[in-house]
């Protein structure tokens, strides 16, 4: 039997928590809050063991954050082919943007034929800003300005 087929309470509500957020990622350190505000007392260590799990069984993936200081895991749906295209993660908000289109393909086959790289696209994520916090942040800067004079 796969792990992914056998079902526990914790386990349970760490999908939960992952469905919940899907489309970011998030930190163990979210899911266990996650857990304590649902009465759960499951420990660190089971998370990190289910995690380990899902990602085997391609539930999850595991994302580095930006500082490289602590792993983030983002939920992928079976149909989505995360496994096989880039992401990016926008700085500000968290959110996940999938890069599933012929020229994000061409790219990562110019790096492959051009450099000698194969491109994991399960482990790759790029950072940016996302269009939402760019206009919010314009807005923000205009209202600045609309201060100052």
């Amino acid at each position: 039997m796969r792990s992914s087929e056998y079902h526990t309470e914790s386990k349970d509500l760490v999908v939960e928590c992952l469905k919940q957020n899907q489309g970011k990622t998030v930190s163990v350190q979210d899911i266990m809050a996650y857990l304590k505000e649902r009465g759960s007392t499951v420990n660190i260590t089971t998370v990190y063991r289910i995690l380990d799990r899902f990602e085997e069984d391609h539930v999850v993936i595991r994302h580095g954050a930006e500082d490289g200081k602590k792993a983030l895991f983002q939920y992928v749906e079976p149909q989505a082919g995360c496994m096989h295209h880039l992401h990016v993660q926008c700085t500000q908000c968290g959110k996940i943007i999938h890069l599933d289109c012929d020229t994000m393909e061409n790219v990562i086959q110019h790096i492959s034929h051009e450099h000698g790289i194969e491109i994991t696209c399960s482990a790759s994520l790029l950072y940016g800003i996302c269009s939402e916090c760019l206009q919010k942040n314009r807005k923000t800067i205009d209202k600045e300005k609309g201060k100052k004079l």
